[in-house]
């Protein structure tokens, strides 16, 4: 609500219909809150082939009154084909602050996002679509 209350077309994510559009494509991948009430919804509508993976953020903004801080996200998604075993290994975590200063509050860094992209297998011929723009 804080950074997004001002612009209608910032609604609440309904996280049920968001997994069911998802389903129709190959690949597909849903940062999360790491608070707990978020991941159990989320979790429990995502389909049996879908893992989790974590975005751990060494510098992070810590909130007055959180403590723990939270220092990393799930990332929830679905790859789009088998790795190629001739390719070096994905990792399912990265390891990469926070953007800063971007403009838009939860804003990736490069890193993640190719990080992200390998994960689900994407090719440079693919169609990359953001439902939530």
């Amino acid at each position: 609500r804080k950074h997004y209350s001002h612009d209608p077309r910032c609604a609440e994510v309904d996280h049920e219909k968001l997994l069911a559009q998802m389903a129709k494509y190959d690949a597909w991948a849903l940062s999360m809150s790491a608070a707990m009430y978020s991941m159990k919804e989320i979790i429990a509508l995502a389909p049996d082939d879908a893992r989790i993976a974590a975005w751990v953020k060494p510098f992070a903004a810590f909130k007055k009154g959180f403590d723990p801080a939270y220092t990393w996200e799930p990332v929830i998604y679905k790859t789009a084909r088998r790795w190629d075993k001739g390719k070096n290994t994905i990792k399912d975590h990265i390891i990469e602050p926070i953007t800063m200063r971007k403009g838009l509050a939860g804003a990736k860094p490069a890193a993640f996002c190719y990080w992200l992209f390998d994960l689900l297998g994407a090719e440079p011929t693919d169609k990359f679509h953001d439902l939530c723009s």
